[in-house]
């Protein structure tokens, strides 16, 4: 790629040359693309042609940002990904390359970066309201309280800042949210949100309620939150894991057996025994999603 800057016309041009040895996919096909950015403001989006059926291409395409000083851009990233356009909606990260603009030698000599894997691939659990920043609501209240019931409540909402989950694009599925109390091998605690049609940034606001449960027993049990992805109408109906957590006391056992699905990580097992420790108040946390979970029951 090469980076120019007009100073009199205030216009940043990125020319995307080209891609050499992308990752190979099924077959040898990739319909490649590039995304630009101009970071930390991800409301400008600048994309090339897609490339199709090649793991070189080839683009000589220019993507200019206009109305831009060379002071603004001083604070700037430019954040360059290459993706595969895929089947059936789903687009699918390869790699990607963040430039600090500050000190940039302006030159028209091109430069080549290799493609880097995103840092992380997971997303944060982030509330409707942005201002509290509640993610997961976790109150329990005792029996004494609530008529001999104990009741754990999880309120979900989901914002993606990044725009790119588990390397699939959400604006171009559905998705919802499914909870399980485990263990629970006849997927009686199934619960589910309804579903939030093509946006990254789907708000599901959705309470989930498990009853009759004492605190001794808590602590052998874990919250399963998995956030599902389905394809849109005009494409294969089949549901992905998006991401999800555990809620638990992480100690990978259950009755003194072992139990895969008590796998907590410190932030999960953080907001668990904070709510068990807190009867009655709401336990308040942004978790990030686990994107390589394996749902622990199946979709049905």
């Amino acid at each position: 790629f090469i980076v120019v800057y007009s100073t009199r016309r205030s216009i940043l041009t990125i020319n995307i040359v080209e891609c050499r040895n992308l990752v190979s996919f099924p077959h040898k096909k990739c319909d490649a693309y590039v995304k630009c950015y101009l970071t930390p403001d991800r409301s400008v989006k600048k994309k090339t042609s897609i490339k199709k059926n090649t793991l070189s291409p080839k683009f000589n395409q220019e993507l200019k940002f206009s109305n831009i000083t060379m002071a603004e851009l001083s604070s700037r990233v430019l954040e360059m990904s290459v993706w595969n356009a895929g089947t059936f909606g789903k687009k699918i990260f390869i790699g990607h390359v963040q430039i600090s603009l500050d000190n940039w030698k302006w030159t028209n000599t091109p430069h080549w970066y290799p493609l880097k894997p995103k840092e992380c691939t997971t997303c944060n659990l982030q509330s409707q309201h942005d201002d509290t920043h509640d993610a997961i609501k976790l109150p329990y209240t005792p029996a004494a309280v609530e008529e001999g019931n104990v009741k754990v409540t999880s309120n979900v909402d989901m914002v993606c800042p990044a725009r790119e989950v588990n390397e699939i694009e959400l604006q171009d599925i559905e998705t919802y949210v499914k909870c399980y109390m485990l263990p629970d091998k006849s997927h009686r605690s199934k619960m589910r949100s309804t579903i939030i049609k093509s946006t990254n940034s789907p708000r599901y606001n959705h309470n989930f309620v498990f009853r009759g449960f004492n605190k001794s027993e808590l602590m052998e049990r874990c919250i399963e939150i998995m956030v599902v992805g389905v394809g849109s109408a005009g494409s294969r109906r089949k549901s992905n894991t998006v991401g999800g957590i555990r809620l638990s006391s992480g100690e990978r056992k259950h009755i003194g057996k072992p139990a895969e699905w008590m796998d907590s990580n410190a932030e999960e097992r953080e907001l668990w025994m904070k709510s068990l420790s807190a009867p009655g108040m709401e336990t308040i946390s942004i978790i990030p999603l686990r994107s390589h979970i394996k749902p622990t029951c199946s979709y049905s």
